[in-house]
């Protein structure tokens, strides 16, 4: 069986944290909105649209992390 290095866990789990913060976020917006009454409802929905931004932003330059490593 071959040993998977310490820099492919770290990409995959760094992936993983990056495409799961999207669905963490959307959770608690009910909770962010109640917290925060002031904030506009729409600066408090940019937080997935910025996770995911950064998502998309990771896969499409995914292919020159992998070269590099």
């Amino acid at each position: 069986m071959k040993q998977v290095s310490a820099k492919t866990t770290i990409s995959i789990l760094s992936l993983s944290t990056v495409s799961g913060i999207t669905t963490v976020i959307t959770g608690i917006i009910p909770q962010l909105k109640q917290t925060f009454p002031t904030i506009p409802t729409t600066v408090i929905e940019w937080l997935v649209t910025i996770a995911n931004l950064s998502a998309l932003l990771t896969l499409l330059l995914n292919h020159l992390f992998s070269q590099k490593i």
